[in-house]
């Protein structure tokens, strides 16, 4: 019983305290955002915030704890005004005159991460979590900068990561389509090495590039961003066919291996592409059973059409008088795994 009347003390000043009216300084929230990624960006770009304990406050959660069977539906037995306790975050960025302005496009990644992208009027300073009438300030500082790159996606599919100096850039559920730029805001520098993907989705990556050092330039109004600094070029079918862990490099040429088992004989068969470094072209060299058994030889041309967001790729492989010596075709939507060609005979042929 003493139990039992000390848990009613507790509830009913716990409800006597969050039934009070607010006052006009912002109530203190319990979760705060402890980690912002990347914490340096510019106007539109998205981020992703970490968020410690969303929940309840912990004294009335421990509560509901202890009542878990008398206690089937708190919220709908709480007052009316502390539904706002419930909302979704809304998550505010520093302005000018000590004021905050709210973040737009806020969505839940899971795992207590939140991407949002920085509004107009942004300023360097200290995030604010924001849930109903209560209100915390991030423990970093976010910085808006007016310096940063753009790049401008002319491939096939979409760029799914970009990274600058190591660091992911785009946001969890940010992906760059055919066509479009994206802006990075960046520190002062010319040294930011940028390393991307382009494929299908996040989870199918198809291939990624060394973009090479950049240099973050100033925004420009005139094109509302920052200048194009990159140029994400169309995929080649022979980018795909180097894309093998055995390359091999010779002075100007670069060989890569597939290879495939034929049941009916027992041997391993594959293919050697060869590139020339220099200019791109391709020539391949086919064997049987051993490497030194060359049957045929050729070159390896582009298709001659390849839409957007195509999973598989047809590429002819041609004798030297011409004639066609296979027709593959390569698979490119498989998550997280290297690209494979079949030929006519039916031989799976996977990179080496």
């Amino acid at each position: 019983m003493k139990r039992r009347t000390a848990l009613l003390t507790i509830a009913a000043s716990l409800l006597t305290a969050m039934t009070a009216p607010i006052q006009a300084a912002e109530p203190l929230l319990t979760s705060r955002i402890t980690n912002i990624a990347p914490a340096q960006a510019s106007i539109g770009q998205q981020i992703v915030v970490t968020v410690t304990h969303p929940e309840i406050d912990p004294a009335l959660a421990k509560l509901i704890k202890l009542n878990s069977s008398k206690f089937i539906d708190l919220r709908g037995r709480l007052p009316a005004n502390l539904s706002a306790r419930f909302n979704t975050y809304k998550i505010l960025f520093s302005r000018s005159g000590g004021t905050f302005v709210e973040g737009t496009n806020v969505t839940n990644l899971g795992n207590n991460r939140y991407s949002v992208v920085v509004p107009q009027g942004a300023i360097t300073g200290r995030l604010k979590l924001m849930r109903g009438g209560a209100a915390s300030l991030s423990t970093g500082t976010f910085t808006v900068t007016n310096l940063g790159i753009a790049l401008e996606n002319l491939s096939q599919y979409r760029i799914v990561s970009v990274q600058v100096n190591g660091v992911e850039r785009l946001g969890t559920t940010q992906l760059v389509q055919p066509g479009q730029i994206v802006d990075i805001g960046l520190p002062a520098g010319s040294n930011h090495r940028v390393i991307y993907s382009i494929g299908i989705d996040k989870t199918r990556p198809i291939l990624t590039r060394d973009g090479g050092l950049h240099t973050a330039r100033a925004f420009s109004s005139s094109i509302g961003g920052f200048p194009t600094s990159l140029q994400v070029a169309r995929l080649t079918a022979r980018e795909q066919l180097r894309s093998t862990p055995s390359i091999s490099v010779n002075g100007t040429l670069m060989t890569s291996t597939w290879m495939a088992f034929n049941v009916f004989t027992g041997f391993f068969e594959g293919y050697d592409l060869i590139s020339n470094i220099n200019t791109g072209a391709m020539t391949f060299r086919r064997w049987q059973g051993d490497p030194l058994t060359v049957v045929a030889t050729g070159t390896v041309f582009e298709p001659n059409s390849w839409s957007n967001f195509v999973n598989e790729i047809a590429v002819p492989f041609r004798n030297p008088n011409g004639t066609t010596h296979a027709n593959i075709v390569i698979t490119l939507s498989n998550p997280g795994a290297l690209p494979n060609f079949i030929t006519g005979d039916g031989l799976v042929f996977e990179p080496f």
